[in-house]
């Protein structure tokens, strides 16, 4: 035998499946936590640039005296 012999899935198969997802209470919870997430992100982006820029600020004066 050749080639390859693996079941393969048909678009009836990946049509019923049953797919489970949380009730609303727990999405509601997750997105409240994604949401969290993305801000600390975003202050840590910015706390970041700042750091960046005091550092380049004080390598100038080092070098610029």
């Amino acid at each position: 035998m050749t080639g390859n012999t693996l079941p393969r899935l048909q678009t009836t198969d990946i049509e019923n499946l049953i797919i489970p997802y949380p009730d609303m209470d727990a999405q509601e919870n997750i997105v409240h936590h994604v949401n969290e997430l993305q801000t600390k992100a975003r202050l840590l982006k910015e706390d970041g640039g700042r750091l960046i820029d005091d550092a380049k600020r004080k390598i100038e004066n080092i070098i610029l005296g």
